[in-house]
C-alpha cells in the first residue's frame, strides 16, 4: 500500500483546507517531491545533517524558496553520535539497528550537531503556519519533543513511524501517536505500510498523516 503521492496530498490539502506558509522537511535526504508538488510556491526549511546529499539539496534550494539547515533536529541541543550507512545513507540513524532492520554493513560513526526544531525555526526568518514532514530513521519522537512551540502553529504532520522494533531503545508506536495527540493532532490517513503483505510479518513502519482538523468533524467537500 502506497498512497504517499502528490495526488493524495493535494486531496488532503483540499479536503482539510490546509494552507501552510512554510514546510519543515526534517530528514530531507534526496528530497520530498510529493510535498514540493502538492505545496508549490511555499517556503521550505530543509533540515539534513549529511553532506552526502549536498548536490540533491542544493538543487532543491535552486528550484524552490528553500533554506538548508545542516543540523539534525532532536529533543535537546547538543552533539550526538550518528551511524552513517555509507552504502545506503537513507538508512543512517542515531540509533543502533535491531536484526529486523539491518544495514549495508559499512557503517561509520560521526558526530552530528543537534538542535530542537523550536530553536532551528526561531533562528530563521520562516513563519507559520507550518507543515511538518519527519523521516529520521527512529528519531521521529525526539523531533516532536523538541518542537513544542512549532507544533502550536503547525497544520499537519507527515511522518514515517516505526511499528515494529527496528531500533535499539526506540519508541513504541503508541508513544508517537500519544505525543501527536498531546499536541492536538489526530491521525487522518495512512499513506504507506511497509512491508504490506497479508501473508507476511507485521509492518516495519507506516507513513502517517496527522492534522489538527478531524476528518469526520471539520472536513468538508469530497
Amino acid at each position: 500500500m502506497d498512497r504517499w503521492t502528490p495526488k493524495r496530498m493535494k486531496y488532503l490539502k483540499r479536503r482539510l483546507g490546509l494552507n501552510p506558509r512554510t514546510i519543515l522537511d526534517v530528514g530531507v535526504a534526496r528530497g520530498t517531491p510529493t510535498l514540493y508538488e502538492a505545496f508549490p510556491n511555499k517556503r521550505y526549511l530543509l533540515i539534513e545533517p549529511l553532506d552526502v546529499y549536498a548536490d540533491a539539496i542544493e538543487m532543491i534550494v535552486e528550484n524552490h524558496h528553500a533554506t538548508w539547515i545542516r543540523k539534525a533536529a532532536g529533543a535537546a541541543p547538543g552533539n550526538l553520535q550518528f551511524h552513517h550507512d555509507v552504502a545506503k545513507p537513507a538508512l543512517s540513524s542515531f540509533h543502533d539497528k535491531t536484526p529486523l532492520e539491518g544495514s549495508s554493513g559499512d557503517v561509520r560513526t560521526v558526530d552530528v550537531e543537534v538542535d530542537t526544531l523550536d530553536n532551528i525555526v526561531a533562528s530563521t526568518s520562516v513563519r507559520g503556519p507550518f507543515g511538518l514532514k519527519i523521516d529520521t530513521e527512529g528519531h521521529e519522537l525526539d523531533v516532536l519533543r523538541g518542537a513544542t512551540n512549532v507544533l502550536k502553529d503547525t497544520e499537519f504532520i507527515v511522518a514515517e513511524v516505526s511499528v515494529s522494533r527496528r531500533f535499539e531503545g526506540g519508541y513504541a508506536f503508541s508513544e508517537f501517536i500519544a505525543e501527536c495527540a498531546a499536541n492536538g493532532f489526530h491521525l487522518v490517513d495512512v499513506l504507506k505500510i511497509a512491508p504490506n503483505r497479508l501473508d507476511g510479518p507485521p509492518p516495519k513502519f507506516m507513513d502517517l498523516f496527522f492534522a489538527k482538523k478531524r476528518w469526520d468533524a471539520d472536513a468538508t467537500g469530497g
